[in-house]
């Protein structure tokens, strides 16, 4: 893919990979000063970000002005000067009546959080796994902290500086070792270290990562209806496409907007999910585990045509030694599959099946020939979006690898996996060395005359 091409393409940045384990020490740095300076003195630690918030905003509404009056757009000129003054002026004056604020959404997010534990701790002890103790631990302290964060308004801006200093000391000791693992480490021993503690954005930001992208792709792709097909970035040497492979999916239907995950491993597809609509509960957040096993061409065909998704597959870079653990987890994995028939493959054998044979699995099963398995017992017997999701079964998968991801908040969504692949390709020197989009050819020609069908439904409507 050039990059001369799409330097406007929504995944465009220009970072220098040689440049990265030096910006990580610069950033490991400044988090650390910042870090100890919220937890010595919160109150100047406040002060700091008011003055960068203050000086953010100026440059931030005089930019928009300029290019604004450039535009001719006077009135919308003066406006932007005024909002961005006003709220800079406030910040200045009243700090106060964002700080408070502050307190009420990390306490939000702490309830959220240990509501989502919770879930995750009654999972753990109806199936039986690891977990039990450590996550009904995790829940009762995030939903105790955060109603004394939500009840007690003095706990408020304390506590939040607290939070911020431990958790900026603690990104920034995860980005020293990526500096010192990738500067020092990688070199000098046979086996690369790729193992790193990680902390995630919260959940409910990462969440919706997939659904913001696939929004940035219908709008690039609108405009540039002539690209699509196989758009890729590599920063291997020899040309060759890795063999295993990530893909994020993304898609515009339902709960498709939070993403997907499976793994490609040379000309295979493992995908795991809820193929089994007759067992889905709760909207398909519950349900049996299923693994279905497709050629990639025909999977990557049916996912951009029938599905209508965009797909960004991350190419990972392994050793031999790394490809024999990947195939060794993924044996593992079949110890605890049997053989499923969707409605499909039930009709084609002569039994009574209800309905017209258009659920997920048949029509995956129908256009690449898939086989699809259940898994008997383990882990990953049930699927539960929050926890026994596509995420963890691929890192399960991959991590022993080498490509671990241990979060501190131990949700793992399509999100959080994005973000953290993405991250490594853009660094470079890392496992990950392949960025590629997927996308059907049609996709900007059928999303232009989709959105001139709407305007001219609109304008109809108007007239009438």
């Amino acid at each position: 893919m050039s990059k001369e091409r799409y330097q406007d393409f929504p995944l465009r940045k220009k970072v220098m990979s040689a440049a990265g384990p030096y910006l990580e020490l610069a950033q490991a740095l400044l988090f650390l000063a910042f870090g100890i300076l919220t937890l010595v003195d919160g109150q100047a630690a406040f002060k700091l970000l008011q003055a960068i918030a203050v000086a953010g905003l100026v440059i931030a509404g005089g930019a928009r002005c300029f290019h604004m009056l450039a535009s001719q757009k006077k009135l919308a000129a003066i406006i932007t000067v005024v909002g961005f003054g006003l709220l800079a002026l406030l910040i200045a004056l009243h700090p106060a009546v964002f700080t408070y604020p502050a307190g009420v959404v990390f306490g939000g997010w702490f309830i959220i959080s240990g509501l989502a534990r919770g879930t995750i701790a009654v999972q753990c002890w109806a199936e039986n796994l690891e977990g039990k103790f450590r996550n009904s631990f995790a829940s009762l302290l995030s939903l105790v902290f955060g109603v004394l964060l939500v009840v007690n308004p003095s706990l408020r801006l304390p506590t939040v500086f607290t939070i911020s200093g431990v958790y900026l000391v603690i990104y920034s000791a995860t980005l020293l070792l990526d500096f010192i693992s990738g500067l020092f480490l990688s070199d000098q021993i046979g086996d690369r270290i790729k193992r790193k503690v990680r902390i995630s954005l919260p959940m409910f930001i990462t969440a919706f990562i997939p659904s913001r992208l696939i929004d940035d792709f219908n709008r690039y792709f609108t405009v540039h209806q002539d690209e699509g097909g196989m758009m890729r970035e590599s920063n291997r040497n020899n040309g060759e496409k890795a063999p295993l492979e990530v893909f994020i999916h993304l898609s515009d239907a339902g709960f498709g907007r939070m993403g997907h995950v499976d793994i490609r491993l040379d000309n295979t597809v493992y995908s795991y999910g809820c193929y089994d609509h007759h067992a889905n509960r709760m909207l398909g957040m519950v349900s049996d585990g299923t693994v279905a096993v497709a050629p990639a061409e025909p999977y990557l065909r049916h996912c951009l045509t029938f599905e209508n998704k965009v797909l960004v597959g991350f190419g990972l870079d392994i050793t031999e030694r790394e490809r024999e653990v990947v195939i060794e987890q993924l044996e593992e994995l079949k110890k605890v599959l049997v053989p499923w028939k969707s409605d499909l493959e039930k009709k084609r054998d002569g039994e009574a099946v209800k309905g017209d044979c258009k659920d997920a699995a048949s029509e995956l099963v129908k256009a690449t020939g898939a086989s699809i398995y259940k898994v008997k017992s383990g882990p990953f017997r049930k699927y539960f979006a929050i926890n026994t999701n596509c995420v963890k079964l691929a890192d399960s998968i991959i991590g022993p690898a080498g490509l671990d991801i241990m979060r501190v908040n131990a949700i793992t969504t399509p999100g959080s996996y994005f973000s953290m692949l993405d991250e490594m390709f853009q660094r470079g020197g890392t496992v990950v060395t392949e960025r590629t989009i997927y996308c059907d050819k049609k996709r900007g020609r059928t999303l232009a005359k989709k959105l001139a069908k709407q305007a001219e439904k609109k304008q109809k409507q108007s007239v009438g």
